[in-house]
């Protein structure tokens, strides 16, 4: 019997063998739905791995030679991309709130550090792109469970995977979502502690009609360590009566329901973050736009070489009626001797073949047809030319549309994925961290978290519930991309020549200068700790200081001047008395 919760958070009491029957039906329906997909991104990691799908030649003269237009494309793609996505990570990350006193944008960074460091965010963001340009989907699982060190000791841990493509597994309503793991038999053994059920007996996995995934997965082609297969599976029991909350399902070796667990994240969403490529429902990836195109250029490059090799070999047609002997052999050798009946020629000699230099441009089309389809032009591969060394004007025409096209696709991983990426990660790390969390912060950033927890507690809601319901809602999260630099650069540079200009005509009362400190703050990515903006009170306090400050000097000027001692001493000197009641009155206003 396991036990779930119905969407009212009522106990659901559900028969092993009927919520056993119902998950494995899941698991073998999203596993077929995803085969089509799973048989062609394998296809292409055995590409990638010297294990081609291109026939061999059928004689032993032909060429074997492989095009690099697809290891080319997918390898420079990866290393662009993430490249591009890393920086955008690491230092074009904003958070911005809507109140400029809030301390919450600088404490939600200090969290996002706090979580990339203690786990492997950017090693798992790299692997999910890399899978994405294969599968055309970006998955990245975030959660915190059970895991199993290198010393083979258990702890609860937050966690940062990319999910292998060839383990992935969904339905076309994403209400369904799973993935498979390998793990030694002994891991497995200690992870069934924390299983709902306790007596399961613990076998190998029966790899023989799954090859590819053990090939995959447990790298172990030398060793016979037993490898044991988990499924887990995220989604909903549904019957006629009742449906329950988000719940992970766990499967043992494909046969066995072994615990069930309620999804509690304070978001209430999948532990799973996943975003289409391109755009969603659409089912083609990187690595298929450019598949056919090298699957024929490596034919014609094999034809081309295949014909060159025949055109050095050399055919010799005899006419053997003209010959004494007709049933003579004949052996190549650097002389021949012909003894002939007739004067007319017996020997012509021909090439097998030639090579037509009219295919060259079928090539050309093909490589241009795959740059344009991938949008990387061999200037941003740093490829030579066809023409040599290229113009200013040849470069820019030739590479405007790709960027922009490359810009869309970066601005779309930004946007799509790695903004959630980014809020799921401190939703789940201020639910399982949040004491460790308030440590690191300020007095002041405390507070106004102390603010967030109490209000909750008040309301007998988890005390986590406020805060996380800010990050998605309060808060904006901004990855930069490509422009991200040259954007800031221009609004750092703007609003400080507003700044001059204002200052110039004396008309800064006119600026809200803490807003636009705060902003440069943002922009130069400063702790909160360096730059403090004043409260509504203290600016009043400021302003009401500054003003007693130019009544006192107004008053001491009119005292100094009224003294007749010290006029008789400042009157010969007339231009000095009206160059010093010029700066005074620049001072002071009043004078």
């Amino acid at each position: 019997m396991f036990i779930l919760q119905d969407f009212l958070g009522n106990p659901l009491a559900i028969s092993k063998e009927e919520l056993q029957s119902y998950i494995l039906g899941i698991y073998y329906n999203i596993k077929s739905l995803n085969e089509v997909r799973r048989n062609k991104t394998r296809a292409y990691l055995r590409e990638l791995n010297g294990d081609t799908t291109i026939p061999e030649p059928e004689m032993e003269w032909q060429s074997d030679i492989k095009s690099s237009l697809f290891f080319q494309k997918i390898i420079f793609a990866y290393l662009y991309l993430r490249s591009l996505v890393n920086q955008a990570s690491k230092n074009l990350l904003s958070f911005y709130t809507s109140d400029p006193y809030s301390k919450m944008a600088s404490t939600l960074k200090k969290i996002y550090d706090f979580a990339i460091y203690k786990s492997e965010f950017f090693k798992e963001l790299n692997k999910a792109i890399f899978y994405g340009l294969l599968n055309g989907e970006l998955v990245l699982l975030i959660d915190a469970d059970f895991e199993i060190d290198q010393f083979n000791e258990i702890e609860k841990k937050v966690f940062v995977r990319a999910i292998h493509p060839l383990a992935f597994y969904r339905s076309n309503d994403d209400m369904f979502i799973g993935f498979d793991m390998f793990l030694p038999v002994e891991k497995v053994y200690r992870l069934s502690q924390f299983w709902a059920e306790k007596n399961v007996e613990i076998k190998p996995y029966n790899a023989q009609h799954f090859v590819e995934e053990i090939e995959y997965y447990t790298k172990s082609s030398t060793s016979k360590r037993a490898y044991a297969k988990l499924t887990y599976i995220y989604g909903r029991y549904v019957n006629n009566e009742v449906v329950s909350t988000l719940s992970k399902f766990t499967i043992l070796n494909d046969k066995d329901l072994v615990d069930v667990e309620v999804v509690n994240h304070a978001d209430n969403l999948m532990p799973i973050v996943r975003t289409s490529f391109y755009v969603e429902d659409m089912q083609s990836s990187y690595a298929d736009m450019i598949w056919d195109y090298y699957k024929e250029d490596t034919r014609l490059v094999r034809s081309v070489i295949n014909r060159a090799l025949l055109s050095t070999a050399m055919a010799f047609e005899v006419d053997t009626s003209q010959l004494v002997g007709e049933d003579a052999e004949f052996e190549i050798k650097p002389f021949m001797v012909l003894l002939k009946t007739s004067p007319e020629k017996a020997v012509n000699t021909f090439a097998l073949a030639s090579i037509d230099p009219n295919i060259l441009p079928i090539r050309q089309l093909i490589l241009q047809e795959a740059q344009n389809i991938t949008a990387l032009t061999e200037f941003l591969m740093g490829l030579p030319t066809s023409k040599g060394r290229p113009t200013a004007r040849e470069v820019l025409l030739k590479t405007q549309m790709n960027q922009q096209i490359i810009n869309t696709l970066i601005n779309r991983i930004e946007d799509e994925f790695i903004a959630k990426v980014i809020r799921k990660l401190l939703s789940v790390y201020i639910q399982t961290h949040l004491d460790e969390i308030l440590q690191m912060l300020t007095p002041e950033e405390q507070a106004e978290m102390n603010g967030y927890i109490n209000r909750a507690l008040l309301e007998e809601k988890p005390p986590y519930y406020y805060l996380v319901k800010e990050i998605y809602k309060g808060v904006e999260i901004r990855v930069e991309g490509l422009s991200g630099i040259v954007r800031q650069k221009e609004e750092l540079e703007s609003m400080l020549s507003i700044l001059e200009l204002f200052g110039n005509l004396g008309a800064l009362p006119f600026v809200n200068v803490p807003l636009i400190v705060k902003r440069i703050a943002d922009i130069l990515q400063l702790p909160s700790e360096l730059v403090r903006i004043p409260t509504q009170e203290e600016l009043e306090i400021m302003a009401q200081q500054e003003v007693e400050k130019k009544r006192n000097i107004a008053e001491f000027v009119k005292q100094m001047l009224s003294d007749e001692e010290t006029l008789r001493k400042i009157a010969p000197k007339s231009k000095d008395l009206l160059t010093y009641l010029e700066v005074m009155h620049s001072d002071t206003g009043e004078l």
